[in-house]
């Protein structure tokens, strides 16, 4: 499911018809940002990447890159752990 999460979130940064800012908002909201943190917290997945911290722009990019370079990493973690059900109806919920 962190997968399909990062996938939803991917499509969100690529898509041409939403402007930064509103991708920014949509991204870095309760909604998606939480859920991906609370996700990697549960399972002790390590994520770091360079937040730019210059424009909405430059911040979307950056993290939409660092989760496309690590979907692979977070696929194989998946196939020997388990989500908690409350994490599992979290990532559900918006996607």
């Amino acid at each position: 499911m962190l997968d399909k999460l990062c996938e939803k979130i991917i499509e969100i940064a690529d898509t041409p018809e939403i402007t930064y800012d509103d991708k920014y908002a949509i991204i870095f909201s309760d909604k998606y940002s939480k859920v991906f943190y609370a996700t990697l917290k549960e399972l002790n997945i390590r994520f770091e990447y360079l937040d730019p911290d210059s424009s909405y722009e430059e911040d979307v990019i950056a993290f939409r890159n660092a989760l496309a370079d690590n979907l692979e990493r977070f696929t194989g973690i998946l196939k020997y752990v388990k989500l908690t059900k409350v994490v599992q109806d979290s990532i559900t919920e918006i996607l």
